[in-house]
């Protein structure tokens, strides 16, 4: 299974008549996509997670970026063996 995380902050409004954002103030929300199976959804991220989120999504690309390396190391290794 494959699958990908991504933080998405987006801009809004609530089309309230008394609110900042019918004055073009527009609200920020954080939500966090995820691709799996070429099918993306997503899910709007409460202020309280926000950090948390964003710690874990960039924690998740530390890790792609890791197996990668690892994975082109093994590749080397594997070749080399041929030899």
């Amino acid at each position: 299974m494959v699958s990908s995380w991504h933080s998405l902050g987006t801009f809004g409004h609530l089309w309230q008549g008394n609110c900042r954002c019918a004055r073009g103030e527009l609200h920020k929300s954080l939500y966090l996509v995820q691709s799996q199976a070429g099918k993306l959804r997503q899910i709007c991220v409460p202020k309280a997670w926000q950090q948390r989120v964003r710690q874990a999504v960039n924690d998740y690309r530390l890790m792609q970026k890791l197996i990668e390396e690892v994975s082109e190391l093994e590749w080397k290794r594997l070749q080399e063996k041929k030899r």
